[in-house]
């Protein structure tokens, strides 16, 4: 899996709309005490009245950042970039109001409550109203980096305006989801509206780098943190909610700066919380690898806040897609959804070769030779762990492997499967390299890390528990459908997004392998996990499969439904490639069909900077012209008058 996207640049146009205005005091603080930095004044202290600043949100159904040209319709001609209202038939108003030299600095996102009357704005950087221009000498007013935006346009400061605490930089892909499928998102907000947002600790912080949750109590107007303890440093990289809003979940990394590990670095752990709410205090620890380069790429939390979804590398027997149950009680029973090759090894092995990696049937009868003995079963096999008992634990064994397999599969050996097979296996042992690897014994224990990785001893011993037949494991399904990425001798799967359609059923969107000629990845697909019952249903959606155009961007609906593509059709070269949207239904399975969103626009060729998607429209703005689009009549209207760099649908 790749941390970073092809996406990344699309961050510094600065993300979308506000929802803001302006008050008639200077913000004070709402952070954490212990986060304000010494040797600064409360700016609440030393109230000054600020200068006009409005931003008219109400009734836009989306917002967004551009340019004036001349054909608008109020002559105005301004460079620099300014705020808009997009209203539902595509007209355009300013809706900034504001000194005309006043600096918009990069807007991470808007979000607006779901009680409708309140909305809340993220700067990247703090917002500067630039000095007057009078005979008395005046000074810019730092006005702050994140604002609650009143019905009436009066905005509030949360946070101190020099900037001690700023939004965190968000991937323009995650910025547009959808609550509906409740997926990463910059924001969320549960069922007594109440505001949930990740930010990160400015450079002057006792602990840089540091990103914490925060929740805005709208109704008591207080900010709270949740809480770790101070020997940590935790960057959080993402937080959902149930759908009925009683869990939240949140997952990043920990380190400790006094825990230095022999490299000399402080030690680190990757980490899944479960929180119920309203308690923050109280966390239940849902995944925590051991390895100190595992990664929790995303997270996805069930409708009812009792099963945790996630995706991830170097987890253990987790690694792959994962779900875990959490009882009432906080007590977590993990299953692996669908493993790849770094789930499974064959034999015991450290990545440092300096101790056991408990994941390995196997382990050498001679560890410490030159060169390795035959191969036993490990203890922790034997029914209670005890080899001396000489009984194996079957079904310890099958619900280690199962998860490798499309299908359901028992052993098979000697003519006999399932436990009776297991048993005869185990009278044969001790067994030579071959039988387990499939290839030759290495001659020098430095090679043996080549070969620890190996699918032999799954193919040849476990078949189909229905028919009989060979049976075939995800890395070779995944394989077949350009999907699994070959990487340090294991299989990946780089998986973008874990999401439920309407119906419940559980998916992935994913890349294919790295393309080292275009020095691109493949294209995106779509993976059905789960089905509707919650049972593993395995499959890829031709839909996004059989298409012959790469994703650079995705968006969930917020109608629970669909999945919306930015396509880049094939082309002579990137620059002069064209642009369409489309959208499918994941809900359909093998009948899924891709429906092209721009047929009422003119034109053959788009080029498409960005799109976002409301329950009714969908927006989108480019170079060659923005517009947007009803999304059941499938009708275009223009959006005429400005340039656009980005939008988002409210």
């Amino acid at each position: 899996m790749h941390r970073g996207t092809f996406w990344s640049f699309l961050l510094g146009a600065a993300l979308l709309g506000l929802s803001s205005g302006c008050s008639d005091e200077s913000p004070s603080s709402g952070g954490p005490a212990e986060e304000t930095p010494k040797e600064k004044t409360d700016p609440s202290e030393d109230p000054k009245e600020t200068r006009s600043l409005r931003l008219d949100w109400k009734g836009a159904r989306a917002v967004a950042i551009g340019n004036v040209t001349e054909a608008a319709p109020n002559a105005l001609t301004l460079e620099q970039q300014m705020l808009f209202r997009i209203e539902e038939d595509g007209s355009v108003a300013p809706a900034l109001e504001g000194p005309l030299t006043l600096q918009l600095p990069e807007v991470q996102f808007v979000a607006r409550s779901p009680q409708g009357d309140v909305a809340y704005v993220s700067f990247r950087s703090p917002l500067v109203l630039p000095a007057e221009d009078t005979e008395e000498a005046s000074e810019p007013e730092v006005l702050g980096t994140f604002f609650r935006v009143d019905e009436d346009g009066t905005m509030t400061s949360l946070i101190d305006p020099v900037g001690r605490v700023h939004a965190p930089r968000v991937d323009r892909l995650r910025a547009d989801v959808s609550e509906a499928f409740q997926q990463t998102a910059p924001y969320h907000f549960d069922a007594d509206g109440n505001l949930y947002v990740i930010w990160a600790a400015s450079s002057e912080d006792n602990a840089p780098g540091r990103r914490l949750l925060h929740r805005y109590r709208a109704a008591d107007d207080e900010l709270d943190v949740v809480g770790f303890s101070e020997e940590e440093i935790v960057r959080l990289s993402s937080a959902v909610l149930s759908g009925d809003g009683s869990t939240l979940v949140v997952s990043g990394e920990r380190s400790y700066p006094d825990d230095l590990t022999d490299a000399g670095v402080p030690r680190r752990q990757s980490f899944v919380q479960l929180y119920r709410l309203p308690d923050l205090d109280a966390p239940v620890d849902v995944v925590t690898p051991e390895d100190e380069l595992a990664w929790i790429g995303g997270t996805q939390v069930s409708m009812a806040g009792d099963s945790v979804f996630f995706h991830g590398y170097l987890l253990g027997d987790l690694s792959g897609i994962g779900r875990a149950d959490v009882s009432e009680d906080g007590e977590v029973t993990s299953t692996l959804l669908c493993g790849m090759m770094l789930a499974f090894a064959p034999i015991n092995h450290s990545t440092t070769h300096d101790g056991d990696y408990v994941d390995g049937f196997f382990e050498r009868t001679l560890p410490d030779a030159e060169e390795p003995g035959d191969l036993i079963w490990a203890d922790r096999w034997f029914v209670g762990g005890d080899p001396s008992s000489g009984e194996l634990d079957y079904d310890a064994v099958l619900g280690h492997v199962e998860a490798l397999f499309t299908a359901p599969v028992t052993f098979s050996y000697d003519g006999q499967t399932g436990s009776e097979a297991l048993e005869g296996f185990l009278a044969d042992g001790p067994y030579p390299w071959e039988a387990i690897q499939g290839v030759p014994m290495p001659e020098t224990f430095e090679s043996i890390y080549d070969d620890y990785y190996g699918w032999h001893f799954l193919e040849e011993y476990f078949v189909d528990a229905a028919t009989g037949d060979a049976a075939t494991t995800v890395a070779a399904f995944l394989e077949q459908h350009d999907l699994a990425q070959k990487e340090f001798a294991y299989y990946q799967l780089d998986v973008r997004e874990i999401f439920f359609d309407k119906d419940g059923a559980l998916f992935a969107l994913v890349r294919s392998d790295w393309d080292i000629e275009t020095q691109r990845f493949g294209r995106m697909q779509l993976l059905r996990i789960l089905d509707a019952s919650g049972e593993r249903a395995l499959a890829v959606l031709p839909a996004l499969a059989e298409a012959e155009f790469t994703v650079e961007a995705y968006r969930l609906g917020k109608d629970g439904q669909h999945v919306f593509v930015l396509a880049r059709l094939p082309g002579e070269d990137e620059e002069g490639s064209t642009h369409r949207i489309y959208r499918l239904d994941p809900s359909l399975g093998d009948d899924a069909v891709l429906e092209d969103m721009m047929g009422s626009v003119p034109g053959d060729e788009h080029s498409i900077a960005d799109f976002s998607v409301s329950k009714d429209h969908l927006y989108f703005v480019g170079e060659t012209g923005s517009g947007v689009i009803d999304l059941e009549t499938l009708e275009f209207a223009p959006i005429d008058g400005v340039e656009l760099a980005s939008i988002q649908a409210l």
